[in-house]
């Protein structure tokens, strides 16, 4: 089952992240899963994992660098690159 959308409270590994899967605490209380996939950074990831990462998890996560990045929108044309074909 995937649940997308779920803002999350707290995650815990059962058995020590052992085979016993996944519980998820968010608004809709704790569930149970096998595996949960975190589409966030790494320093975002390790954040919610909290004192339930693995040393492991610990030593992956906290390895990527970062850098700061200013992005400018708009949606003038004539500064836009030119489209490249597919």
């Amino acid at each position: 089952m995937q649940q997308q959308g779920v803002q999350e409270q707290g995650v815990q590994g059962q058995n020590g992240g052992g085979p016993g899967g996944v519980v998820l605490t968010s608004k809709r209380g704790e569930e149970l899963f096998d595996h949960v996939i975190f589409a966030t950074h790494a320093d975002t990831s390790l954040e919610i994992l909290g004192t339930e990462a693995t040393l492991q998890e610990r030593d992956v996560l906290s390895s990527f660098e970062f850098t700061k990045n200013i992005a400018t929108l708009h949606s003038d044309l004539n500064v836009s690159l030119p489209r490249r074909p597919a």
